[in-house]
């Protein structure tokens, strides 16, 4: 037995012992295999960057600059129209199944509907000022852009059908709680500040005075048309919704409190070295502020390759065969770590190669974008590289149109490459310019403008009140924002309205408004929570078109809307139907007309007033820029105008 058991741990040592050396060959040979195989990826890139620097080499054209295209060539309204007398309001009057079916027989008999005057919901003594409204422009075909991404059904606003249902009472979303912050250096001063003064949201509220609303309405002359008009046939007037009993009082939301503990580390480390980087081949390092936050780079001081020379296709074809042998690869892994862990879309990304590429360069503008140019096709990103008078220029074609700034037609794929100039976003370049068709082989990528998922960039909360009145009572809601996220929008390219519409909104501003939101419009009917919430856009808010304002167009994100003290259409629809879809769970979509924005909302009950059919479903046209409207009235001028599309909002 003695002999039989040593036999057996005899046995047990030799198999882990030959287990052992078989795990470790199995080890060598894996390792045996990848080296193999990085070695084939290596000599393929090689053999790739020697084709494409000869290609560089011989393979240039002269191509014609175009000028940045308008996105809308009719101007927007400078002065918003206001419905006055906005005390004489109707109370929803009290119907039953009985007369519902008798108002839906009669109107069944009707071979088209009469539209009158005679029953205004929302005044009394509105019946004569349309009947004024001898200018408006007849209904037309609606006209599609070409590549606007917005579903071509025609539109048509149309006399509504009456009251069918009962309207539910609102049960607003829960609060959002935030997810971890990052705790990097902050930046202390604004570029811009705004208007309002600002108070932290831990404050305890002050007593509030009585004052005047936001937005006095006394009568105005009317808005200008600028475009003669016939008039048209009048919408008729429809009951009005159901109106809050309460008034002359002030309405103040309580500031909330986050009842989630914040982390105060970052879900991923700030100036530290990126995991997986060997230092001994990367024996630099540079610090970038990126918007706040303070990010490590460690790289081979090789990378850093300069042009030398003149400015043509031979230098530039001689910076990439001598940057393409350095180690480029560890720098684009932190990139890729950076870009993954802060929620960086595309642009942002290009934006942080561009803060690297101005620490690494300085004021040598022409390596940098040679530098900027190399990364980008090197992450997979199709990019091009131009010169004109000694002056380096990069480009790139977008997923989406972009307006207002130059670009070139491709001869081979047709497609347009805009200017991209870190240094100057919002400026032109004119005449011809120097570049190749044909892309790098391993570049596919289209540079996407979407904000699928709101960047996380290093907090800098600030705060403000914003204030409106409805139907004599006012009310105050504080909102947080965070001051760096406005830096980085502060000149994104302005792409489709589609990508304004389904941004995804920062958590913190989000969490902030619709919980400072949420008490105003809790256990009301879906019409009366909609029409505070777009009276609190209509008034909240003061009215200057990008002109006015920036001197540019520069369409919103709702984050921007919050901040600056002036917005315009576009961004009152934007903000609109972002704060209707995530407090009420009501489609929404954004209406598209030549030279004005406007939304429209989807209720579950039948409601009155203008709308429109899209997708063969009824939306209620809601107006964030006719001041004082209500749910149910068009603007006047585009109460018969044709539409250039619809945004179909998602999120």
């Amino acid at each position: 037995m003695k002999n039989i058991f040593i036999l057996t741990v005899i046995a047990w040592v030799l198999f882990g012992v030959l287990g052992t050396s078989n795990t470790y060959a199995q080890d060598d040979e894996y390792k045996k295999w990848l080296q193999e195989e990085n070695k084939k990826i290596n000599t393929f890139m090689e053999e790739e960057d020697k084709k494409f620097t000869e290609f560089l080499d011989k393979e240039w054209k002269e191509f014609q600059m175009s000028k940045g295209v308008k996105f809308d060539d009719k101007p927007k309204v400078i002065k918003p129209p206001v419905l006055t007398d906005d005390s004489k309001i109707k109370e929803t009057p009290k119907t039953d199944n009985k007369n519902i079916q008798q108002n839906k027989d009669e109107k069944n008999k009707q071979e088209k509907p009469v539209l009158t005057d005679s029953k205004n919901p929302f005044k009394e003594n509105e019946s004569k000022k349309l009947q004024d409204e001898k200018s408006l422009e007849p209904k037309k075909e609606p006209i599609f852009k070409e590549s606007d991404p917005f579903t071509k059904t025609e539109p048509v606003i149309k006399e509504s059908d009456p009251i069918t249902k009962t309207d539910p009472v609102i049960k607003v979303k829960e609060p959002i709680t935030p997810p971890e912050k990052i705790n990097p250096k902050l930046e202390d001063v604004a570029k811009k500040e705004p208007v309002l003064e600002q108070k932290t949201v831990t404050e305890p509220p002050k007593e509030i005075v009585k004052q005047k609303p936001v937005q006095e309405i006394t009568k105005q002359e009317p808005v200008q048309e600028v475009t003669k008009q016939k008039p048209v046939q009048e919408v008729k007037k429809q009951e009005p919704v159901q109106q809050i009993t309460k008034q002359e009082d002030v309405v103040t939301t309580p500031k909330t409190e986050n009842t989630s503990p914040i982390s105060t580390e970052g879900s991923f480390m700030i100036g530290a070295l990126v995991p997986g980087i060997d230092i001994n081949k990367n024996e630099s390092k540079v610090n970038v502020d990126y918007y706040g936050a303070n990010l490590l780079f460690q790289y081979a001081k090789s990378v850093k390759v300069t042009m030398s020379g003149r400015t043509d296709n031979k230098s530039i074809s001689k910076f990439w065969e001598e940057i393409s042998q350095k180690n480029y690869k560890d720098l684009i892994t932190q990139l890729d770590y950076y870009k993954k862990n802060m929620n960086l879309n595309d642009w942002g990304y290009a934006l942080l190669i561009n803060d690297i590429g101005t620490k690494l360069y300085g004021n040598d503008r022409n390596s940098k974008h040679l530098f900027i140019w190399f990364v980008l096709n090197k992450s997979g990103y199709r990019t091009k590289i131009g010169f004109v008078d000694q002056k380096v220029v990069l480009f790139m074609p977008m997923k989406y149109k972009v307006f207002g700034i130059s670009y070139f037609t491709s001869s081979d794929t047709k497609e347009r490459l805009y200017v991209v100039d870190f240094d100057n976003l919002t400026g032109q370049l004119d005449g011809s310019i120097y570049s190749y068709d044909g892309d790098y082989p391993d570049a596919k990528k289209l540079m996407d403008m979407n904000i699928y998922q709101a960047p996380k960039i290093a907090e800098s909360e600030q705060s403000r009140t914003i204030s409106f009145r409805y139907k004599g009572v006012e009310y105050n809601v504080p909102v947080k924002y965070n001051l760096n996220t406005i830096k980085f929008y502060e000149y994104y390219p302005y792409s489709s309205l589609d990508i304004y519409f389904n941004s995804s909104v920062s958590s913190d501003t989000k969490e902030s408004l619709l919980n400072s939101l949420k008490p105003l419009i809790e256990g009301k009917n879906e019409a009366d929570a909609v029409n505070i919430l777009l009276r609190f856009v209509q008034i909240g808010f003061e009215y200057q078109t990008d002109d006015q304002q920036f001197g540019r167009e520069k369409p919103f994100f709702p984050e921007e809307s919050i901040y600056y003290r002036y917005n315009d259409c576009e961004d009152r629809s934007v903000l609109f139907t972002f704060i209707v879809k995530n407090l009420l769970n009501l489609k929404v979509v954004g209406l598209d007309y030549p030279g004005h924005v406007s939304a429209a909302v989807k209720f579950n009950v039948d409601v009155p007033g203008d709308f429109i059919m899209y997708n063969n479903q009824k939306y209620i046209v809601c107006d964030p820029t006719y001041i004082n409207a209500y749910i149910g009235m068009a603007m006047p001028q585009y109460k018969n105008a044709s539409l250039e599309g619809f945004i179909d909002v998602k999120n």
